[in-house]
């Protein structure tokens, strides 16, 4: 991405990862949370789709999306 924001002057401010880390094991996806880490202090916000317990509660912020009637609801997890 970085070359891309250098090559055509666009910059991206978030990232989304969608179940990037499936397959992997546990030990892999504390290494991964890790790279997260470090990639959040280039981009304003850092987006990861997960469904790992172990993962997901190493996380400080969490947003959980509901569906509730048909629609998506997004509550953030304090």
């Amino acid at each position: 991405m970085k070359q891309v924001s250098n090559h055509s002057s666009i910059q991206f401010k978030q990232v989304f990862f969608d179940e990037a880390l499936d397959g992997l094991d546990e030990v892999l996806k504390v290494k991964a949370y890790r790279l997260l880490q470090a990639i959040s202090l280039d981009y304003d916000s850092v987006f990861v789709v997960e469904h790992s317990n172990e993962l997901k509660n190493m996380f400080s912020n969490k947003l959980l999306v509901h569906l509730i009637e048909g629609n998506s609801e997004i509550v953030r997890e304090n």
